[in-house]
């Protein structure tokens, strides 16, 4: 029967995109893993049998590219599957149609113009061409993406609708007369999209996952043992379940129903108790359990704050002593969870505060802050949307990543200056480069004018450059001397995965330079800041990506530069007692900078 074999999968998830045209999402990546989660616990999905594509990359997953993404089929056409296997290509990420063309969007595509969309992106009639390749008797496609052209919202919102032509290509997708023919095509497909013409498909996060997935995962968990049929009756069920929950959760119907068109029969899949099989994980963590612990965590920081408190002598009666208190409990929080902030109350208008808002409100409401200064110990995010977070050690401010293109061009147009030329494109959320030390003094300058004169700073808080030892600090642990350390990230070589932007394989393909062998990180030349991961102290991008300025002293008309960029390859340009002096004019291609927030006269040791 089919369905009783193995199963092969290929999961793609797409959160941000290289190109500035196309917005980024927030929850496909996290679906990408929960629904693997499920299908290792109650499908027996075997880990090697598993292809992940996400973007940003993630632990196990290859960053989701037009060439990985197809490189990931082709791998998977060599297996030798059968009539027993189900083969299940899931998609959460922007859908793009272009002259009556619907294409799915990786991390990598070009929406414009229309003869660069069809070479970087995926459209739905070479997905059909990949499928005929695919041997398993069974293949359940399902697609998370609604939308038909990118705009700077989610997956949720927005008035543009699921497509009529979006609609005709997937009935042409799982529609292949061709593959009856011939004696080793599939006999089931089935494609579940997540919603249907003139419809929107909205994300959830207080889950911090989609709607549509959230809700068919917890469907298909709540099934008991036994085969599941992929029929009209069970996505009508789904819709139901859907619509329930909305108004329940949030007292109103979201206009938003799955849909499954079959060819060949109903796909089959065998739900197994998670005991049936062993796991090729040590341990599954499930939503509940991650939930329950949260909650005892937070509990436990209660009792600890207020045990504390009382230690010291507050008085709770003074509303002042809560904000304090409540203050502290909210940084623990946050470095417990990795960086979560705990929920804020829903304070809409007109709405019970006791329930969430509804998926497809999703900005965050958040309180305005009780002093509109930047303060010592606290992160803070200034006009340009650029985050500061604390310097250990200090009283400073250190950006969290490398100032961004779209920074540096407002301080451009601010003050009519020509922009650099450069040898290969950046988009707007890419560190700038080929600017010189006298560009990023002037930067520093200008943004320090501009707040102050807008009242967003005070008339002793300045921008500026990091010395080399503040830089050092943001490292972890940090690297300040008498460290011994040889590299960024400790004294092995090569980097470890996901150290950061590196000479890789893709920079040689590309250009013919030398690269670290064994590396590929996804970019040839500079990648979006925050596209690896960051260090403990929330800072991304001091390895790779591009060198960067520092102050402090050098030769005459000559300053250094720290860390490393998208095309360092060697031991002595990544070591950290090699810093490189160039002159203040030079505006080398992987040269940037990012900046310090000083916040007064009264700084730490390391600032003097």
């Amino acid at each position: 029967m089919a369905g009783e074999g193995q199963i092969y999968a290929l999961l793609v998830g797409v959160n941000r995109y290289d190109s500035p045209e196309v917005p980024p999402l927030r929850y496909a990546v996290e679906d990408v893993f929960a629904l693997r989660e499920f299908m290792q616990q109650r499908l027996g999905l075997k880990k090697k049998r598993c292809l992940l594509f996400t973007y940003p990359p993630r632990a196990e997953a290859s960053p989701a590219s037009r060439s990985n993404v197809l490189g990931g089929f082709g791998d998977l056409s060599r297996l030798r599957m059968g009539e027993q296997d189900t083969f299940i290509f899931y998609f959460a990420g922007h859908g793009f149609e272009l002259e009556e063309e619907t294409h799915l969007l990786t991390y990598d595509s070009k929406p414009s113009p229309a003869g660069v969309l069809s070479e970087t992106a995926i459209s739905l009639a070479r997905l059909k061409a990949l499928l005929r390749g695919i041997r398993a008797g069974q293949q359940l496609i399902i697609l998370e993406a609604c939308r038909n052209a990118p705009r700077p919202l989610s997956r949720a919102t927005g008035s543009l609708r699921w497509s009529e032509a979006m609609s005709r290509d997937i009935l042409e997708l799982v529609r292949d007369p061709s593959a009856a023919a011939s004696p080793t095509a599939r006999r089931a497909r089935a494609i579940l999209s997540s919603c249907w013409e003139g419809q929107l498909s909205y994300e959830y996060p207080q889950e911090k996952r989609g709607w549509f997935c959230h809700n068919l995962l917890e469907f298909l968990r709540e099934q008991p043992q036994g085969v599941v049929q992929f029929t009209q009756h069970l996505a009508e069920d789904l819709g139901k379940r859907m619509n329930q929950n909305a108004l329940i959760h949030y007292r109103a119907a979201l206009d938003q129903r799955p849909h499954l068109e079959t060819d060949g029969g109903p796909v089959h899949l065998r739900l197994r108790e998670p005991a049936e099989f062993p796991s090729d994980e040590s341990a599954f963590i499930t939503q509940d359990r991650r939930r329950r612990r949260r909650r005892r965590a937070w509990i436990l920081l209660l009792t600890a704050g207020l045990a504390l408190g009382a230690g010291f002598g507050w008085n709770y009666a003074d509303p002042a002593g809560w904000a304090g208190l409540v203050a502290r409990l909210e940084d623990a929080w946050a470095k417990l969870t990795g960086g979560d902030p705990v929920p804020p109350p829903n304070e809409l208008p007109g709405e019970d505060p006791k329930r969430p808002p509804p998926p497809s409100a999703i900005a965050a409401i958040v309180p305005p802050p009780t002093n509109p200064f930047p303060q010592p110990g606290r992160a803070w995010t200034n006009s340009l949307g650029m985050v500061f977070l604390p310097l250990p050690g200090t009283g400073l401010l250190l950006a969290q990543w490398e100032t961004r293109a779209m920074d540096f061009d407002v301080y451009r147009a601010a003050l009519n200056l020509s922009a650099n030329r450069l040898s290969y494109a950046q988009g707007t959320n890419h560190p700038v480069a080929g600017v010189s030390w006298t560009d990023a003094q002037g930067f520093c300058r200008w943004l320090t004018d501009t707040e102050v004169q807008t009242n967003l700073m005070t008339g002793t808080q300045a921008y500026r450059l990091p010395t080399k030892l503040e830089w050092c600090l943001a490292l972890d642990p940090p690297a300040q001397p008498p460290s011994t350390r040889i590299f960024p990230w400790g004294d092995d070589w090569p980097p470890p995965r996901n150290a950061g932007n590196l000479a890789d394989l893709d920079l040689w393909r590309a250009t013919g330079l030398r690269y670290i062998p064994d590396l590929r990180d996804g970019y040839a030349y500079t990648a979006p800041v925050g596209s690896f991961p960051a260090n403990p102290l929330g800072f991304f991008d001091l390895i790779g990506n591009l060198r960067e300025w520092v102050d402090g002293p050098a030769g005459a008309g000559q300053h250094q530069t720290v860390g490393g960029a998208w095309d360092s390859c060697t031991r002595e340009e990544l070591r950290l007692n090699n810093p490189v002096e160039l002159p203040d004019e030079s505006r080398r291609e992987n040269l940037g900078f990012r900046c310090v927030l000083d916040l007064g006269p009264v700084r730490g040791a390391a600032a003097r």
